[in-house]
């Protein structure tokens, strides 16, 4: 059920700990505390963050399952978490990022991966590239 190595060694990455994630992290750890008073001796013990309340790590699929069902919940399209790799590039993007750091936040060896499959330019940002446009012809 547990996996505690990644694929390969690129595949072990660290990036700084952001405020907002801190937070969650922090609220997490508070609640783990709770549920283990609560559980008592039936809490399970391990290193993983994410747990369900009784402290027993979840299943590998529960993540793409739990995806699906808020995506369904909400009426939004189906994705697999993979493709959550293309909106991070996009929204960096969209962010003002340089694509050598979008390319090197994501791992990929080869930039050209980052722009020619996981940067995606929605309408919204067509719009806003087009508007630079006016004037030019008139």
């Amino acid at each position: 059920m547990a996996k505690n190595k990644t694929k390969n060694k690129t595949s072990r990455r660290i990036y700084p700990l952001l405020d907002d994630v801190r937070i969650i992290l922090i609220k997490l750890k508070s609640d783990q505390e709770k549920n283990r008073k609560f559980f008592g001796n039936c809490y399970t013990e391990n290193d993983y963050i994410f747990t369900k309340e009784d402290g027993t790590p979840y299943y590998p699929s529960y993540p793409s399952k739990a995806l699906h069902k808020l995506l369904k919940a909400n009426n939004l399209e189906m994705i697999r978490w993979h493709d959550l790799r293309h909106t991070t590039a996009s929204m960096l993007m969209l962010k003002g990022w340089q694509m050598k750091e979008i390319s090197e936040w994501l791992c990929h060896s080869d930039i050209g991966t980052t722009m020619n499959i996981y940067a995606h330019i929605n309408m919204e940002h067509k719009k806003v590239l087009g508007n630079t446009l006016n004037g030019l012809f008139g």
